[in-house]
């Protein structure tokens, strides 16, 4: 299966062996498609799967329909983002909706880790559950697959820890870590409810027994105070600064509930990276070790990949916490 490079006017093929490849949700016949892909900021264009083809489909009862052949895309522009989802993908339309019912962009995605990272080489494979249709929390971002590598990699720390990941939407780091040993809580804004039960059936999917938790960064419900982790995770979590006092508060909170624990996040390395910095120092925490996200992800996965990704682990200051 071969996927298209975003890149302008010139695109090369990947592929998909390498690293990433995608399943279809439901099962129906197959129909060829085309796509092509927009420059920075454009909204998804898909050659021979506009709403005309749809309903030819619909009409003709095939609601199981799916294309093979993967495209690439840009977000419309209420989702555009510093970075863009993975765009090795598959359109899917759920099998059995009514022919009234507005096609979802429903995708699963496969994710492998050990040996080749690939189909026919690989230790571990997780699918996730995609929806371009919904915000946020419903894609697999780069700097997800960058913290999923990073926990394979350190697969014998966190066997037996508790883990909670934050801000987890799709969770691929977060079930990365319960299929190596962790005792996994999944955590999303509270009144995100279709986030929620797209993690809930991500897991199922998986065969992975986690905790999946309303969790809003600032707010003090009280599950929160019941969570003692030994490592937080947190994939792209700091892309609005409008919400890094919340963020930095409930880590901090955690941090200090839970002693010794340490808070692993992946992010982009944007204008805000000064700010960041102030708010470790303003909420008592520091950093423990700063790696390129590159610099250790397979050449397999980092081809299809982009951005100036940087993966901290933080901790408590000990010396602004006595």
């Amino acid at each position: 299966m071969a996927a298209i490079e975003e890149g302008g006017v010139g695109r090369r093929r990947l592929s998909g062996r390498e690293g990433r490849e995608t399943a279809t949700v439901g099962e129906g016949r197959e129909a060829a498609s085309a796509g092509r892909v927009g420059g920075e900021g454009q909204e998804a264009a898909v050659v021979e799967e506009g709403p005309r083809r749809r309903r030819r489909l619909r009409e003709r009862g095939e609601g199981g329909v799916v294309s093979r052949r993967p495209f690439g895309f840009c977000l419309p522009r209420r989702l555009v983002r510093d970075s863009k989802p993975l765009v090795a993908m598959e359109r899917s339309f759920s099998a059995g909706q009514s022919a009234a019912a507005p096609a979802r962009m429903t995708t699963v995605s496969r994710h492998y880790f050990g040996g080749g990272a690939s189909e026919d080489d690989h230790d571990l494979r997780i699918d996730i559950i995609e929806n371009i249709e919904e915000d946020y929390g419903m894609f697999v971002w780069p700097c997800s697959v960058i913290l999923a590598e990073y926990v394979w990699q350190q697969r014998s720390r966190f066997s037996d820890s508790r883990v909670v990941e934050l801000g987890a939407g799709t969770s691929l780091p977060g079930l990365v870590a319960a299929k190596v040993g962790a005792d996994v809580t999944l955590t999303d804004i509270a009144h995100n409810t279709e986030v929620l039960n797209n993690i809930r059936k991500t897991c199922a999917l998986n065969d992975a027994n986690c905790n999946v938790l309303g969790l809003t960064w600032g707010d003090w419900d009280e599950p929160i105070f019941d969570l003692h982790p030994d490592i937080i995770l947190g994939a792209d979590v700091l892309y609005d600064s409008a919400n890094f006092d919340n963020l930095f508060a409930t880590v901090s909170f955690l941090l200090e509930n839970s002693p010794g624990a340490v808070f692993i996040t992946t992010y982009h390395n944007r204008s805000g990276h000064h700010l960041i910095e102030f708010l470790m120092v303003k909420w008592g925490l520091k950093c423990l070790k700063l790696l390129d996200g590159f610099s250790f992800l397979p050449s397999c996965k980092a081809v299809s990949l982009q951005g100036n990704i940087q993966l901290v682990e933080i901790g408590l200051d000990k010396e602004k916490h006595k």
